[in-house]
């Protein structure tokens, strides 16, 4: 690229760079960023800074990282502060960033809050983060709950509730997990889902750990309900920790049904310990035939059962069983066999069908020989 092969009305025939308005400084800066593009980077730094000299912010902070990155901290302070003067917050905090990165804390934390204060939340949990590497966890706290006030941010919500929890604060953590759950919608497709998913799942945790189990399974059931079917498997687990055999079996079969290898060998291992063989072997029987199986699912249900036949009772009762549904099956055959010839019986029915079919013939070739006379005989 070339000024003479750049065909705009921004470039007069010396080369001249011509800025009328805002449009012209928006072609300026594309033009700056072709040269960008191919690394001729004294071209760029004239078209930017013809564009920035008119104002065009694009330009000016393209300026503040090009110098930068140079090391030419003169330069960049030049062209951030210039953006900062237009209220522009990405300036605000690289300025903060280049301080945390020389140690001069309190003007780091003038830029954050600067940029916080035209509304950029990034700024402040950046700030917050820093505090947090550095174990000032009131400062930390203080920054959340400044962008929560503001801005009921529900990702600051969740950080303190995390924070808490591993403060073992029992009141603040419940606090600021039902802050969360306040905020947030049961939608999987909402940009908040994420945190909302995992408080509910420390809540049931939180409850389970006091023992306090109906609470505990209010926010499983929450969980259930917006899919979160892997939580089937907790419980399936607190069942068979109360001692709750019908529920415990029904939640892993649940869980099995969506595939989880994991409540397959679970349940299969809850008969076992159980000494109840027969009984696991009915049903991963009926699971096998049951649920949509992919390979795993497969592979696993035929291993355990064939581990159940392992036991000599259990494989001879089952052939047993094998071979009197074979008889009762041959029962059934020749029950059916005998029902089909009686009379309104399907081979009855056809039969006298026929039958009639064929009387019907003959009374029309003795009619015909009526007809024709007696005395031909």
């Amino acid at each position: 690229m070339t000024d003479e092969t750049i065909k705009t009305d921004v470039i007069d025939e010396s080369g001249n760079i011509i800025i009328k308005n805002e449009n012209d400084a928006w072609e300026i800066y594309k033009i700056g960023l072709g040269y960008w593009v191919q690394n001729d980077f004294d071209n760029m730094i004239k078209y930017y800074k013809a564009a920035s000299d008119f104002g065009q912010l694009g330009a000016t902070l393209e300026l503040g990282k090009y110098y930068y990155k140079m090391q030419m901290y003169d330069n960049m302070f030049l062209y951030y502060n210039k953006a900062v003067a237009m209220g522009e917050s990405f300036a605000m905090i690289a300025i903060a960033r280049y301080y945390k990165e020389h140690h001069k804390y309190d003007d780091m934390t003038k830029y954050y809050m600067m940029a916080f204060d035209t509304g950029d939340v990034s700024a402040i949990k950046e700030l917050a983060f820093h505090y947090f590497a550095r174990e000032d966890n009131d400062n930390m706290c203080k920054c959340y709950t400044m962008v929560i006030e503001r801005h009921k941010d529900v990702e600051s919500m969740y950080d303190l509730s995390v924070h808490y929890a591993a403060d073992k604060t029992r009141d603040d953590m419940l606090n600021y997990s039902q802050m969360v759950l306040d905020n947030t919608v049961d939608c999987v497709h909402d940009e908040n889902y994420k945190y909302r998913k995992s408080t509910l799942q420390r809540m049931a945790r939180y409850y389970r750990k006091c023992k306090k189990y109906d609470e505990m399974l209010k926010y499983y059931n929450i969980l259930v309900k917006n899919g979160e079917t892997a939580t089937l498997i907790d419980i399936a687990e607190h069942y068979k920790m109360v001692g709750n055999v019908e529920l415990t079996i029904e939640y892993y079969v649940k869980a099995a049904h969506y595939k989880y290898i994991r409540a397959i060998i679970d349940l299969s291992d809850y008969y076992i310990d159980n000494k109840l063989i027969q009984d696991g072997l009915k049903m991963f029987i009926k699971l096998q035939h049951t649920i949509e199986h992919n390979a795993a699912t497969t592979e696993t249900i035929q291993l355990y059962i064939s581990k159940f036949l392992e036991d000599p009772t259990i494989f001879t009762n089952f052939f047993n069983d094998y071979n009197k549904l074979l008889d009762s099956l041959k029962k059934k055959d020749d029950y059916i066999e005998e029902l089909e010839v009686m009379p309104e019986g399907p081979k009855y029915a056809e039969a006298k069908k026929r039958f009639n079919k064929a009387a019907g013939i003959l009374s029309e070739i003795d009619d015909d020989k009526m007809s024709g006379g007696l005395d031909e005989d």
